[in-house]
């Protein structure tokens, strides 16, 4: 806090502010704005939740009977959504959020944090086949279906009651640092996943990212093979295009 409070003191500087006009309001802010302003180098581990531990993750919450919990994980990192402000408030049909399905796909509209108050269309095809159906969260969707009300998709989550479960279970099955651990896990393990096996065009698209500033999304050794260009670059035959 002693850095956070001084890094505040220095902004208040630069924009010649009396430091007597900080208040609560402000305060809450500019920390938020100094936390970014630290050495990333420095700040505090972002964790990914790779598919085993998801899965593993999964499995420890349904022996606990948390199963909502569970679904509500796995459809987060299928479709790469950001768990406080995509996933909790998901609705089955609203103005802001519905869900669509067919036989082999299940597609969640939703507004997004950098599409505004425009709904946009996630679709995520079914992968029991192909992966693992303890982590389809297209097969989630539908067997939720089957039993909504009409409401919320996941309608007994808080974001509190995830994080504690989050936590307890990262501690349970002997992850690094449990209590450092973040449902954000989900979105960027699942954008690592898309790199590896899609390159750039496929992470971008799994997030609905559009910005180079989703590169840190990714592991350091994925960012340290962009800066190396050791990804596989399509070069067109048409002159025109190489302008």
């Amino acid at each position: 806090m002693k850095q956070y409070l001084h890094r505040i003191r220095k902004v208040y500087e630069w924009f010649h502010i009396p430091v007597e006009a900080l208040c609560a309001r402000d305060c809450a802010t500019l920390i938020k704005g100094a936390i970014k302003l630290t050495d990333p180098n420095v700040r505090r581990e972002k964790y990914a939740a790779t598919a085993k531990q998801t899965k593993q993750l999964v499995s420890w919450l349904r022996r606990q009977g948390q199963d909502e919990l569970a679904d509500s994980f796995i459809v987060a990192r299928q479709y790469a959504l950001r768990f406080k402000s995509e996933c909790i408030p998901l609705q089955w049909s609203s103005l802001l959020s519905n869900v669509q399905m067919d036989d082999k796909s299940c597609t969640i509209h939703t507004s997004r944090k950098t599409s505004g108050r425009n709904v946009i269309p996630i679709c995520r095809n079914c992968i029991c086949h192909q992966q693992s159906q303890a982590l389809c969260g297209c097969c989630i969707l539908k067997k939720r279906h089957l039993r909504n009300d009409g409401g919320y998709v996941f309608p007994s989550i808080t974001y509190g009651s995830a994080l504690f479960w989050l936590r307890e279970g990262a501690k349970a099955c002997g992850w690094q640092n449990p209590v450092a651990w973040g449902t954000h896990a989900f979105r960027r393990g699942w954008g690592r996943d898309a790199y590896a096996q899609g390159g750039l065009s496929a992470f971008f698209l799994s997030g609905g990212w559009s910005s180079i500033a989703a590169l840190g999304y990714l592991s350091s050794k994925q960012r340290n093979e962009i800066e190396a260009c050791n990804f596989h670059v399509d070069f067109s035959e048409d002159e025109d295009e190489a302008w």
